[in-house]
């Protein structure tokens, strides 16, 4: 059997899938944390910066995160990571300080940030060559689902006397316990997940797709580094529109971080990643103080649309990213994004979020797994990790300016205006990015077919 055979859905794949799911869980019931913060006597531009500074630390070790899974394997960073926002979570109903729940958020989310690239990473490296975004879609179903059992856990832990102080020992309580069972998961994971290498041109040692090299004696870079319209391995299945991953076959050794990421520099897909966490930051944070000023406190209508949607589509459009490329799909996730918060503006009742949920359902469904494995593709297989980070990291950017930005035009101007502020922003990052791909998202370009992958190779830690 070639590798691009190979079974995707195997029960290591579904072990990691349960995991993610318990991580998600314990996640998305922060995005309750609104009402903690009300709970203390503050007010949304407060929310705005505890969330703000809470990603800084994440922004620091980001890129740091891929390194430690390149060097030492994903599961013993996912095991640190869930300890750690288990020991946050424990420690944040104990104080009133402000700068200690600062630096509790800060830990929660390094942690999630950790594990959440782990995942990543690890379903990358079970996929075959031309299934990746498949696999990181389908892994996205886990947060999808965690998502949707998280929000509604908090409503019901919410449901009745928010004044009370054991309702939030519940609260976090829970969120630490969603993240220790999924270390437990990950503890017995099989050692040998397999990682499906793409095999260079015979006897040239050049990239899949085009007969151009990675460096040579000559000088001349890769794709990766001659900007975003040759992305590494745009290339596609033979009369498809597809632009299948790859990168630099051959393992690069990087002096540095920096220098790593400067020799694979992936372009304007930076700008979508950091734009789409800034809507992630208003869902996620917002959205409920949205509800409670319109006079309707649950959000649960949202996330109990928005995540089946996301979740059914990723299933009937699993192979999208294979048939008409990674670059439209994108586009298309996120036109479906953008229309969806037009639909946000003047919501006055609960059923109001019926429309927004389905279209921005819809458009994560597409937009998560093409980002992710648009960016990845462009780094060697070797540098996978680093290459998940920066996307993710750049993400991390988007919500540091987001929270803050946010929380002061809500305060200033309203929560409409600040709707209408991200989709525009969200529009110029999809024109912006489909400029610079206009080769795959407008023309009707025949590409070569992608050669034979390689056997597989077992990754050295899990």
């Amino acid at each position: 059997m070639t590798t691009a055979d190979a079974p995707l859905y195997t029960p290591r794949f579904f072990q990691v899938f349960a995991a993610v799911v318990l991580v998600m869980t314990g996640y998305a019931l922060q995005f309750h944390f609104g009402q903690y913060i009300a709970y203390l006597g503050h007010g949304v531009d407060t929310l705005g910066k505890v969330l703000s500074l809470g990603m800084v630390g994440t922004l620091a070790i980001r890129l740091h995160i891929g390194r430690w899974i390149d060097r030492f394997g994903g599961r013993p960073v996912w095991l640190a990571g869930t300890v750690l926002f288990a020991l946050s979570m424990t420690g944040m109903p104990l104080t009133r300080n402000f700068a200690l729940i600062v630096a509790l958020r800060m830990a929660a989310v390094m942690s999630v940030a950790a594990v959440l690239t782990t995942a990543a990473v690890f379903a990358a490296q079970m996929a075959p060559v031309a299934r990746r975004a498949e696999s990181i879609g389908t892994m996205g179903l886990a947060g999808f689902l965690g998502m949707m059992i998280g929000t509604t856990t908090g409503d019901f832990v919410f449901a009745g006397d928010t004044e009370a102080a054991r309702v939030y020992y519940v609260y976090f309580a829970i969120s630490a316990v969603c993240h220790l069972l999924s270390a437990g998961i990950i503890f017995f994971l099989p050692s040998d997940i397999v990682r499906r290498e793409e095999s260079p041109h015979p006897s040239t040692g050049s990239r899949p797709g085009g007969g151009q090299g990675a460096a040579t004696s000559r000088g001349r870079k890769p794709a990766a580094q001659r900007g975003d319209r040759a992305f590494a391995g745009e290339s596609g299945s033979q009369g498809n529109q597809a632009d299948p991953p790859s990168g630099r076959d051959a393992p690069v050794a990087a002096a540095s971080t920096w220098r790593t990421i400067r020799d694979h520099w992936p372009g304007t897909i930076l700008l979508v990643g950091m734009v789409f966490s800034m809507v992630f930051c208003f869902q996620s944070s917002y959205l409920e103080r949205l509800a409670e000023a319109r006079g309707f406190k649950d959000i649960e209508m949202f996330f109990l649309i928005y995540a089946p949607t996301a979740m059914v589509l990723r299933v009937i459009f699993r192979r999208l990213p294979q048939r008409i490329g990674r670059s439209r799909t994108l586009v298309l996730g996120l036109l479906l994004e953008t229309t969806g918060l037009m639909f946000l503006v003047g919501v006055t009742e609960e059923w109001h979020f019926v429309w927004p949920a389905l279209l921005m359902g819809a458009g994560h469904c597409f937009i998560f797994p093409s980002m992710v494995d648009l960016c990845a593709a462009c780094f060697p297989l070797s540098l996978r990790g680093t290459g998940t980070s920066l996307i993710l990291g750049a993400g991390d950017l988007g919500m540091l300016v987001g929270f803050v930005t946010l929380g002061e035009i809500i305060d200033r101007h309203g929560f409409d205006t600040a709707i209408e502020t991200l989709a525009a922003a969200l529009l110029f990052a999809t024109v912006t990015f489909a400029a610079t791909r206009r080769d795959y998202v407008f023309k009707n370009r025949r590409l070569t077919p992608d050669p034979a992958p390689a056997k597989p190779t077992p990754v050295g830690r899990v």
